[in-house]
Protein backbone atom coordinates (compact mmCIF):
# COMPACT_ATOMS: atom_id res chain seq x y z
CA UNK A 1 0.00 0.00 0.00
CA UNK A 2 2.97 2.36 0.55
CA UNK A 3 3.79 2.16 -3.16
CA UNK A 4 0.23 3.16 -3.98
CA UNK A 5 0.39 6.21 -1.71
CA UNK A 6 3.68 7.28 -3.30
CA UNK A 7 2.18 7.07 -6.78
CA UNK A 8 -0.83 9.12 -5.71
CA UNK A 9 1.46 11.80 -4.26
CA UNK A 10 3.51 11.83 -7.46
CA UNK A 11 0.33 12.11 -9.54
CA UNK A 12 -0.90 15.06 -7.44
CA UNK A 13 2.46 16.82 -7.64
CA UNK A 14 2.54 16.43 -11.41
CA UNK A 15 -0.83 18.13 -11.86
CA UNK A 16 0.18 20.95 -9.49
CA UNK A 17 3.40 21.65 -11.37
CA UNK A 18 1.61 21.60 -14.72
CA UNK A 19 -1.00 24.03 -13.47
CA UNK A 20 1.69 26.33 -12.09
CA UNK A 21 3.53 26.42 -15.41
CA UNK A 22 0.34 27.47 -17.17
CA UNK A 23 -0.89 31.00 -16.50
CA UNK A 24 -4.18 31.24 -14.59
CA UNK A 25 -5.78 33.37 -17.29
CA UNK A 26 -4.87 30.86 -20.01
CA UNK A 27 -6.10 27.97 -17.89
CA UNK A 28 -9.44 29.63 -17.15
CA UNK A 29 -10.08 30.54 -20.78
CA UNK A 30 -9.18 27.06 -21.98
CA UNK A 31 -11.39 25.43 -19.33
CA UNK A 32 -14.26 27.69 -20.23
CA UNK A 33 -13.92 26.78 -23.89
CA UNK A 34 -13.78 23.03 -23.13
CA UNK A 35 -16.80 23.28 -20.82
CA UNK A 36 -18.81 24.92 -23.57
CA UNK A 37 -17.78 22.31 -26.12
CA UNK A 38 -18.61 19.48 -23.72
CA UNK A 39 -22.21 20.62 -23.43
CA UNK A 40 -22.78 20.44 -27.17
CA UNK A 41 -22.51 16.66 -27.46
CA UNK A 42 -20.97 15.11 -30.54
CA UNK A 43 -19.11 17.49 -32.81
CA UNK A 44 -20.05 17.84 -36.42
CA UNK A 45 -18.12 15.44 -38.62
CA UNK A 46 -15.38 17.05 -40.69
CA UNK A 47 -15.71 16.82 -44.45
CA UNK A 48 -13.06 14.92 -46.37
CA UNK A 49 -10.52 12.57 -44.84
CA UNK A 50 -9.88 13.04 -41.12
CA UNK A 51 -7.35 11.13 -39.01
CA UNK A 52 -7.48 11.26 -35.22
CA UNK A 53 -6.54 9.06 -32.29
CA UNK A 54 -5.76 8.72 -28.63
CA UNK A 55 -3.83 6.64 -26.10
CA UNK A 56 -4.90 5.46 -22.63
CA UNK A 57 -1.75 4.37 -20.77
CA UNK A 58 -2.31 3.42 -17.14
CA UNK A 59 -1.25 1.68 -13.97
CA UNK A 60 -3.89 -0.30 -12.08
CA UNK A 61 -3.64 -2.13 -8.76
CA UNK A 62 -5.72 -4.17 -6.34
CA UNK A 63 -4.89 -4.65 -2.63
CA UNK A 64 -3.63 -8.24 -2.79
CA UNK A 65 -2.73 -11.10 -5.09
CA UNK A 66 -5.64 -13.47 -5.57
CA UNK A 67 -7.61 -15.31 -8.22
CA UNK A 68 -10.75 -13.37 -9.10
CA UNK A 69 -12.28 -16.42 -10.79
CA UNK A 70 -13.76 -16.97 -14.23
CA UNK A 71 -17.20 -15.85 -13.05
CA UNK A 72 -15.99 -12.37 -12.09
CA UNK A 73 -17.13 -9.51 -14.37
CA UNK A 74 -14.24 -7.06 -14.24
CA UNK A 75 -14.44 -3.33 -14.95
CA UNK A 76 -10.65 -2.92 -14.96
CA UNK A 77 -9.89 -4.11 -18.47
CA UNK A 78 -9.56 -7.69 -17.24
CA UNK A 79 -9.23 -9.29 -13.81
CA UNK A 80 -6.16 -10.17 -11.75
CA UNK A 81 -4.44 -13.47 -10.99
CA UNK A 82 -2.74 -14.94 -7.88
CA UNK A 83 0.61 -13.87 -9.39
CA UNK A 84 -0.30 -10.25 -10.24
CA UNK A 85 -1.99 -7.51 -8.21
CA UNK A 86 -0.77 -4.50 -10.23
CA UNK A 87 0.26 -3.81 -13.81
CA UNK A 88 1.12 -1.16 -16.35
CA UNK A 89 -0.99 -1.51 -19.46
CA UNK A 90 -2.02 0.23 -22.65
CA UNK A 91 -5.75 0.17 -22.14
CA UNK A 92 -6.45 1.73 -25.53
CA UNK A 93 -4.37 3.01 -28.44
CA UNK A 94 -6.67 3.87 -31.29
CA UNK A 95 -6.28 5.57 -34.65
CA UNK A 96 -9.49 6.60 -36.38
CA UNK A 97 -9.71 7.08 -40.14
CA UNK A 98 -12.92 8.81 -41.21
CA UNK A 99 -14.07 10.10 -44.58
CA UNK A 100 -17.22 12.22 -44.73
CA UNK A 101 -19.11 14.23 -47.30
CA UNK A 102 -22.71 15.31 -47.71
CA UNK A 103 -23.86 11.87 -48.88
CA UNK A 104 -21.80 9.09 -47.29
CA UNK A 105 -19.16 8.33 -44.66
CA UNK A 106 -16.63 5.57 -44.06
CA UNK A 107 -14.93 4.87 -40.70
CA UNK A 108 -12.19 2.44 -39.71
CA UNK A 109 -10.64 2.37 -36.23
CA UNK A 110 -8.08 -0.23 -35.08
CA UNK A 111 -6.91 -0.60 -31.48
CA UNK A 112 -3.21 -1.32 -30.78
CA UNK A 113 -2.32 -2.82 -27.37
CA UNK A 114 0.42 -4.98 -25.89
CA UNK A 115 -2.01 -7.90 -26.05
CA UNK A 116 -2.55 -7.53 -29.78
CA UNK A 117 -4.39 -5.55 -32.44
CA UNK A 118 -8.13 -5.62 -33.00
CA UNK A 119 -10.68 -3.71 -35.04
CA UNK A 120 -12.97 -1.44 -33.00
CA UNK A 121 -15.00 0.28 -35.71
CA UNK A 122 -15.43 -0.48 -39.40
CA UNK A 123 -18.59 0.80 -41.05
CA UNK A 124 -20.03 2.75 -43.94
CA UNK A 125 -22.91 5.19 -43.69
CA UNK A 126 -25.29 7.01 -45.99
CA UNK A 127 -26.96 10.29 -44.96
CA UNK A 128 -30.04 12.01 -46.35
CA UNK A 129 -30.13 15.71 -47.19
CA UNK A 130 -33.53 16.29 -45.61
CA UNK A 131 -33.49 19.26 -43.22
CA UNK A 132 -36.88 18.45 -41.69
CA UNK A 133 -36.26 14.76 -40.95
CA UNK A 134 -32.51 13.95 -41.17
CA UNK A 135 -31.94 10.23 -41.70
CA UNK A 136 -28.94 7.97 -41.81
CA UNK A 137 -28.05 4.35 -42.58
CA UNK A 138 -25.04 2.54 -41.14
CA UNK A 139 -23.65 -0.94 -41.96
CA UNK A 140 -20.68 -2.68 -40.36
CA UNK A 141 -19.02 -2.94 -36.95
CA UNK A 142 -20.14 -0.20 -34.54
CA UNK A 143 -21.78 0.48 -31.19
CA UNK A 144 -25.42 -0.70 -30.97
CA UNK A 145 -27.91 2.10 -30.19
CA UNK A 146 -28.74 1.14 -26.62
CA UNK A 147 -28.91 3.67 -23.79
CA UNK A 148 -26.48 6.53 -23.24
CA UNK A 149 -23.11 5.24 -22.11
CA UNK A 150 -22.33 2.67 -24.81
CA UNK A 151 -21.95 5.22 -27.62
CA UNK A 152 -19.89 7.74 -25.65
CA UNK A 153 -16.25 7.88 -26.70
CA UNK A 154 -13.79 6.77 -23.99
CA UNK A 155 -12.09 10.16 -24.42
CA UNK A 156 -15.31 11.91 -23.38
CA UNK A 157 -16.06 9.53 -20.51
CA UNK A 158 -14.66 10.99 -17.29
CA UNK A 159 -14.61 7.56 -15.62
CA UNK A 160 -12.05 4.85 -16.32
CA UNK A 161 -14.53 2.36 -17.79
CA UNK A 162 -18.16 1.89 -18.72
CA UNK A 163 -20.55 0.41 -16.18
CA UNK A 164 -20.39 -3.28 -15.27
CA UNK A 165 -23.85 -3.89 -16.75
CA UNK A 166 -22.92 -2.54 -20.20
CA UNK A 167 -19.60 -4.42 -20.16
CA UNK A 168 -21.46 -7.66 -19.37
CA UNK A 169 -24.33 -7.29 -21.83
CA UNK A 170 -22.42 -5.67 -24.71
CA UNK A 171 -18.85 -7.05 -24.69
CA UNK A 172 -16.43 -4.60 -26.35
CA UNK A 173 -19.44 -2.26 -26.77
CA UNK A 174 -19.55 -3.24 -30.45
CA UNK A 175 -21.50 -5.55 -32.76
CA UNK A 176 -21.78 -6.21 -36.48
CA UNK A 177 -25.01 -5.26 -38.17
CA UNK A 178 -27.03 -2.66 -40.05
CA UNK A 179 -29.20 0.11 -38.72
CA UNK A 180 -30.65 3.52 -39.28
CA UNK A 181 -31.70 6.65 -37.47
CA UNK A 182 -34.20 9.42 -38.07
CA UNK A 183 -34.57 12.73 -36.26
CA UNK A 184 -37.92 14.41 -35.66
CA UNK A 185 -38.94 17.89 -34.52
CA UNK A 186 -38.87 18.61 -30.81
CA UNK A 187 -35.51 16.94 -30.17
CA UNK A 188 -36.77 13.37 -30.68
CA UNK A 189 -34.91 10.68 -32.61
CA UNK A 190 -35.33 6.98 -33.36
CA UNK A 191 -32.41 4.55 -33.77
CA UNK A 192 -32.80 0.88 -34.67
CA UNK A 193 -30.83 -1.97 -36.19
CA UNK A 194 -30.34 -5.70 -36.61
CA UNK A 195 -27.08 -7.22 -35.31
CA UNK A 196 -25.33 -10.58 -35.16
CA UNK A 197 -25.53 -10.47 -31.37
CA UNK A 198 -22.06 -11.94 -30.97
CA UNK A 199 -19.98 -8.85 -30.23
CA UNK A 200 -16.72 -8.67 -32.17
CA UNK A 201 -16.60 -12.44 -32.69
CA UNK A 202 -17.45 -14.18 -35.95
CA UNK A 203 -21.14 -15.03 -36.24
CA UNK A 204 -21.85 -18.65 -35.32
CA UNK A 205 -25.64 -18.95 -35.71
CA UNK A 206 -28.40 -17.70 -37.98
CA UNK A 207 -30.23 -15.61 -35.38
CA UNK A 208 -30.11 -11.83 -35.29
CA UNK A 209 -30.75 -9.35 -32.49
CA UNK A 210 -32.96 -6.28 -32.76
CA UNK A 211 -31.71 -3.20 -30.90
CA UNK A 212 -33.80 -0.02 -30.83
CA UNK A 213 -33.92 3.28 -28.96
CA UNK A 214 -36.12 6.36 -28.75
CA UNK A 215 -34.21 9.38 -27.45
CA UNK A 216 -34.91 13.01 -26.67
CA UNK A 217 -32.42 15.84 -26.23
CA UNK A 218 -32.82 19.53 -25.52
CA UNK A 219 -30.06 22.14 -25.26
CA UNK A 220 -30.26 25.74 -24.17
CA UNK A 221 -27.26 27.95 -23.57
CA UNK A 222 -24.58 25.75 -22.06
CA UNK A 223 -27.08 23.33 -20.49
CA UNK A 224 -28.63 20.11 -21.76
CA UNK A 225 -31.16 17.49 -20.75
CA UNK A 226 -31.66 14.12 -22.42
CA UNK A 227 -33.49 10.84 -21.97
CA UNK A 228 -33.77 7.53 -23.81
CA UNK A 229 -35.76 4.29 -23.74
CA UNK A 230 -34.00 1.25 -25.25
CA UNK A 231 -34.91 -2.33 -26.12
CA UNK A 232 -33.02 -5.41 -27.29
CA UNK A 233 -34.39 -8.80 -28.29
CA UNK A 234 -32.40 -11.68 -29.70
CA UNK A 235 -31.85 -15.41 -29.48
CA UNK A 236 -29.22 -17.94 -28.42
CA UNK A 237 -29.35 -21.55 -29.67
CA UNK A 238 -29.44 -24.19 -26.95
CA UNK A 239 -26.35 -26.36 -26.78
CA UNK A 240 -28.22 -29.41 -25.45
CA UNK A 241 -31.72 -30.67 -24.74
CA UNK A 242 -31.71 -29.21 -21.22
CA UNK A 243 -32.45 -25.69 -20.02
CA UNK A 244 -32.26 -24.39 -16.43
CA UNK A 245 -34.68 -21.66 -15.38
CA UNK A 246 -34.02 -19.46 -12.37
CA UNK A 247 -36.14 -19.77 -9.26
CA UNK A 248 -34.87 -20.76 -5.82
CA UNK A 249 -31.81 -22.11 -7.58
CA UNK A 250 -32.24 -23.50 -11.09
CA UNK A 251 -34.97 -25.91 -12.12
CA UNK A 252 -34.03 -28.16 -15.09
CA UNK A 253 -36.36 -28.64 -18.03
CA UNK A 254 -35.77 -31.26 -20.71
CA UNK A 255 -36.85 -30.79 -24.32
CA UNK A 256 -36.89 -33.23 -27.22
CA UNK A 257 -34.22 -31.27 -29.09
CA UNK A 258 -32.04 -28.20 -28.71
CA UNK A 259 -34.22 -25.10 -28.83
CA UNK A 260 -33.68 -21.38 -29.26
CA UNK A 261 -33.84 -19.26 -26.13
CA UNK A 262 -34.44 -15.53 -26.16
CA UNK A 263 -32.49 -12.77 -24.49
CA UNK A 264 -34.39 -9.59 -23.86
CA UNK A 265 -33.29 -6.24 -22.37
CA UNK A 266 -35.17 -3.04 -21.61
CA UNK A 267 -33.40 0.11 -20.48
CA UNK A 268 -33.97 3.71 -19.42
CA UNK A 269 -31.38 6.50 -19.48
CA UNK A 270 -31.38 10.07 -18.22
CA UNK A 271 -28.58 12.64 -18.38
CA UNK A 272 -28.17 16.38 -17.80
CA UNK A 273 -25.50 19.09 -17.77
CA UNK A 274 -25.68 22.47 -16.02
CA UNK A 275 -23.23 25.38 -16.06
CA UNK A 276 -23.37 27.71 -13.09
CA UNK A 277 -21.13 29.95 -11.00
CA UNK A 278 -19.45 26.99 -9.26
CA UNK A 279 -18.57 25.23 -12.49
CA UNK A 280 -20.07 22.57 -14.76
CA UNK A 281 -22.12 19.77 -13.21
CA UNK A 282 -23.07 16.66 -15.18
CA UNK A 283 -25.24 13.78 -14.02
CA UNK A 284 -26.23 10.54 -15.73
CA UNK A 285 -28.12 7.43 -14.75
CA UNK A 286 -28.97 4.31 -16.72
CA UNK A 287 -30.78 1.13 -15.67
CA UNK A 288 -31.40 -2.10 -17.55
CA UNK A 289 -33.34 -5.25 -16.71
CA UNK A 290 -34.07 -8.36 -18.67
CA UNK A 291 -33.34 -12.04 -19.28
CA UNK A 292 -29.97 -13.49 -20.30
CA UNK A 293 -29.13 -17.06 -21.36
CA UNK A 294 -25.78 -17.96 -19.80
CA UNK A 295 -23.61 -20.76 -18.43
CA UNK A 296 -23.77 -22.31 -14.98
CA UNK A 297 -20.59 -20.59 -13.78
CA UNK A 298 -20.57 -17.51 -15.97
CA UNK A 299 -23.14 -14.77 -16.57
CA UNK A 300 -21.20 -13.04 -19.36
CA UNK A 301 -18.15 -13.54 -21.51
CA UNK A 302 -15.69 -10.93 -20.24
CA UNK A 303 -13.19 -11.76 -22.99
CA UNK A 304 -14.85 -9.25 -25.29
CA UNK A 305 -16.93 -11.50 -27.52
CA UNK A 306 -20.60 -12.34 -27.50
CA UNK A 307 -22.01 -15.18 -25.44
CA UNK A 308 -23.06 -18.52 -26.86
CA UNK A 309 -22.91 -21.87 -25.15
CA UNK A 310 -22.23 -25.40 -26.33
CA UNK A 311 -23.52 -26.80 -23.01
CA UNK A 312 -26.66 -26.45 -20.93
CA UNK A 313 -28.10 -22.94 -20.74
CA UNK A 314 -29.08 -21.14 -17.55
CA UNK A 315 -31.74 -18.44 -17.89
CA UNK A 316 -31.10 -15.54 -15.52
CA UNK A 317 -33.32 -12.51 -14.85
CA UNK A 318 -30.94 -9.62 -14.19
CA UNK A 319 -31.05 -5.94 -13.23
CA UNK A 320 -28.23 -3.42 -13.29
CA UNK A 321 -27.30 0.20 -13.78
CA UNK A 322 -25.43 3.19 -12.46
CA UNK A 323 -25.77 6.78 -11.28
CA UNK A 324 -22.87 9.19 -11.86
CA UNK A 325 -22.02 12.78 -10.99
CA UNK A 326 -19.11 14.81 -12.38
CA UNK A 327 -18.35 18.38 -11.35
CA UNK A 328 -15.75 20.64 -12.96
CA UNK A 329 -14.66 23.14 -10.31
CA UNK A 330 -15.31 26.74 -11.37
CA UNK A 331 -13.29 27.73 -14.44
CA UNK A 332 -10.38 25.50 -13.52
CA UNK A 333 -9.20 22.33 -15.19
CA UNK A 334 -9.98 20.20 -12.13
CA UNK A 335 -12.97 17.85 -11.86
CA UNK A 336 -14.19 15.51 -9.12
CA UNK A 337 -16.54 12.59 -9.68
CA UNK A 338 -18.47 9.84 -7.97
CA UNK A 339 -20.33 6.87 -9.42
CA UNK A 340 -22.59 4.18 -8.00
CA UNK A 341 -22.63 0.96 -10.05
CA UNK A 342 -24.83 -2.09 -9.42
CA UNK A 343 -25.37 -5.41 -11.20
CA UNK A 344 -27.41 -8.38 -10.00
CA UNK A 345 -27.06 -11.20 -12.58
CA UNK A 346 -29.89 -13.17 -10.99
CA UNK A 347 -32.53 -11.23 -9.07
CA UNK A 348 -34.43 -14.46 -8.30
CA UNK A 349 -31.97 -15.48 -5.57
CA UNK A 350 -30.46 -13.55 -2.67
CA UNK A 351 -27.65 -13.97 -0.15
CA UNK A 352 -27.42 -17.44 1.37
CA UNK A 353 -29.89 -18.83 -1.17
CA UNK A 354 -26.97 -18.82 -3.61
CA UNK A 355 -25.28 -22.21 -3.44
CA UNK A 356 -28.05 -23.74 -1.30
CA UNK A 357 -28.82 -27.32 -2.33
CA UNK A 358 -32.39 -28.61 -2.52
CA UNK A 359 -34.19 -31.62 -3.94
CA UNK A 360 -34.81 -31.28 -7.69
CA UNK A 361 -32.98 -27.95 -7.85
CA UNK A 362 -29.52 -27.14 -9.18
CA UNK A 363 -27.86 -24.64 -6.79
CA UNK A 364 -27.03 -21.12 -7.93
CA UNK A 365 -23.31 -20.43 -8.35
CA UNK A 366 -20.81 -17.61 -7.88
CA UNK A 367 -22.01 -16.26 -11.25
CA UNK A 368 -25.27 -15.27 -9.50
CA UNK A 369 -23.62 -12.98 -6.93
CA UNK A 370 -24.52 -9.28 -7.12
CA UNK A 371 -21.90 -6.50 -7.45
CA UNK A 372 -21.97 -3.08 -5.84
CA UNK A 373 -19.24 -0.55 -6.70
CA UNK A 374 -18.74 3.03 -5.56
CA UNK A 375 -16.08 4.93 -7.52
CA UNK A 376 -14.35 8.17 -6.56
CA UNK A 377 -12.25 10.03 -9.10
CA UNK A 378 -10.23 13.12 -9.87
CA UNK A 379 -9.63 14.44 -13.39
CA UNK A 380 -7.11 17.08 -14.47
CA UNK A 381 -7.37 18.36 -18.03
CA UNK A 382 -3.89 19.70 -18.65
CA UNK A 383 -5.04 21.13 -22.00
CA UNK A 384 -7.36 20.18 -24.84
CA UNK A 385 -5.28 17.08 -25.60
CA UNK A 386 -3.91 15.71 -22.31
CA UNK A 387 -5.92 14.38 -19.37
CA UNK A 388 -4.83 12.77 -16.09
CA UNK A 389 -7.20 10.51 -14.17
CA UNK A 390 -7.03 9.00 -10.70
CA UNK A 391 -9.90 6.72 -9.70
CA UNK A 392 -10.53 4.30 -6.85
CA UNK A 393 -13.27 1.66 -7.09
CA UNK A 394 -14.72 0.21 -3.88
CA UNK A 395 -16.34 -3.08 -4.92
CA UNK A 396 -18.42 -5.34 -2.72
CA UNK A 397 -19.64 -8.72 -3.94
CA UNK A 398 -22.75 -10.31 -2.46
CA UNK A 399 -22.02 -12.76 0.37
CA UNK A 400 -23.31 -16.32 0.65
CA UNK A 401 -22.23 -18.76 3.34
CA UNK A 402 -23.87 -21.61 1.36
CA UNK A 403 -21.52 -21.14 -1.57
CA UNK A 404 -18.71 -23.68 -1.53
CA UNK A 405 -15.28 -22.14 -1.03
CA UNK A 406 -16.65 -18.64 -0.47
CA UNK A 407 -15.45 -16.70 2.59
CA UNK A 408 -16.39 -13.24 3.93
CA UNK A 409 -12.98 -11.97 2.81
CA UNK A 410 -13.92 -12.63 -0.81
CA UNK A 411 -16.25 -9.64 -0.80
CA UNK A 412 -13.72 -7.19 0.64
CA UNK A 413 -10.65 -7.39 -1.59
CA UNK A 414 -11.69 -6.53 -5.11
CA UNK A 415 -11.04 -2.79 -5.03
CA UNK A 416 -9.11 -1.23 -7.92
CA UNK A 417 -6.94 1.87 -8.17
CA UNK A 418 -6.45 3.36 -11.65
CA UNK A 419 -3.93 6.05 -12.61
CA UNK A 420 -4.24 6.97 -16.26
CA UNK A 421 -2.66 9.30 -18.79
CA UNK A 422 -4.83 10.16 -21.80
CA UNK A 423 -3.30 11.87 -24.84
CA UNK A 424 -5.60 12.76 -27.71
CA UNK A 425 -4.53 13.70 -31.22
CA UNK A 426 -7.19 15.74 -33.06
Amino acid sequence: MIKIYKLILFFTALTTVAAAQEGPKEANEEAKKEAGEGSKGKAQAKKGLDVSGYVHAQWIATPEKRDWGGHYISTAGGGFTPEVNNRFTVRRCRIKFAYNNDVFSVVAQPDFKERGIKLVDAYAGVNSRSKSYPMGLKVGLYAPPFGYEIERSPTANEFAERSRTILALFPSARDVGAGGSIAAPGGFALDAGMFNGNGVAVENDSYKDFVGRVRWLRRWGGDELGAAVSYRRGAVPGGSSRIYRAGEGFVPETTEHANTYSREYAGFSLWAGKRWSWGLTSIATEWTLGRQPSEAGRFANIAGTGFTSASDLYMRDFVGGYAALVHRIGRTRHSVEVKYDYLDPNRRVRGNEIGLAATGVTPATAADLAYTTVSFGYVYDMNAYVRLLAQYDLTRVERSTALAGFTPADRLRQDVLTLRLQVRVP
